[in-house]
């Protein structure tokens, strides 16, 4: 661990931030409202510690004034030096390095603050490197699909998309020709693609909210799907028992892929 991190340090820092989940924003604004003070807080990394470390009422609060002060790539990447003992540069050097990528897919306390810098996520998202190492990690998906932030970087960008369509964590349900709504799958996901088997089919619903949408029915229409074709649907689910119609059609059989998270 970082020289500059002490038990004393760290407990001072939470007070500050963490005591009053109100005024603990207000205070973090007041240091990044200074550049020199800004740039003096992450070097020290006791604050980033506790910004980052921990997950309660005020944390998205303090991860945004850090974006928006435009500190979030510094800020991460000394958070995750501190972390795992590295000197590595800046994100883009983090994302393409599978070493790395690998160490912090696999780690909570390094992919659940990742996943809720936007700065960190734009970059992850963009490098295939990155994204190979994300979608082979059960943690690293769950932590992106517990977070608008992320969801909205991966299903941005078309490097991302790529790496989850061949993830290795993918797994099929299946569903032939139905009038009512049938549970497609019991957990959150993300939900890769549909293919349709023999025969020609239409109207295939797929009922869930999807990345934040305030609706709950016919998030993907998927008309005139044709014999053997398939549909990228490319959407995480926000919850579990999804719900999937086929309300016309032959009695094939469809293929749902999906990542469970």
């Amino acid at each position: 661990m970082d020289d500059l991190i002490n038990n004393n340090e760290l407990n001072r820092q939470a007070l500050r931030y963490k005591k009053n989940y109100i005024k603990g924003v207000f205070n973090l604004i007041y240091v990044f409202q200074v550049p020199r003070a800004a740039r003096e807080f992450i070097a020290d990394g006791n604050g980033l510690m506790i910004v980052y470390g921990t997950e309660d009422r005020n944390s998205a609060q303090l991860v945004d004034v850090i974006e928006r002060y435009g500190y979030g790539d510094q800020a991460m990447t000394r958070y995750l030096n501190i972390f795992f003992e590295q000197d590595i540069a800046d994100m883009t050097a983090y994302a393409d390095s599978e070493v790395a990528m690998t160490k912090i897919a696999e780690s909570p306390t390094a992919s659940y603050p990742l996943a809720s810098s936007a700065t960190a996520m734009k970059v992850i998202a963009a490098s295939s490197t990155a994204m190979t190492a994300v979608a082979a990690s059960s943690t690293a998906m769950a932590a992106i699909a517990a977070n608008a932030t992320a969801r909205g970087a991966i299903t941005a960008s078309t490097t991302a998309l790529t790496a989850l369509a061949t993830s290795p964590l993918i797994r099929t349900a299946q569903l032939t020709l139905t009038q009512t709504w049938q549970t497609l799958i019991s957990q959150r996901s993300y939900l890769v693609s549909v293919t349709s088997g023999s025969g020609t089919a239409r109207n295939v619903t797929v009922n869930n909210t999807f990345n934040g949408a305030a609706t709950t029915v016919s998030d993907v229409v998927i008309n005139d799907v044709t014999s053997a074709s398939q549909f990228n649907i490319r959407r995480f689910t926000n919850t579990g028992n999804t719900q999937s119609i086929i309300s016309a059609g032959s009695s094939t059989v469809y293929t749902f892929s999906y990542i469970p998270c």
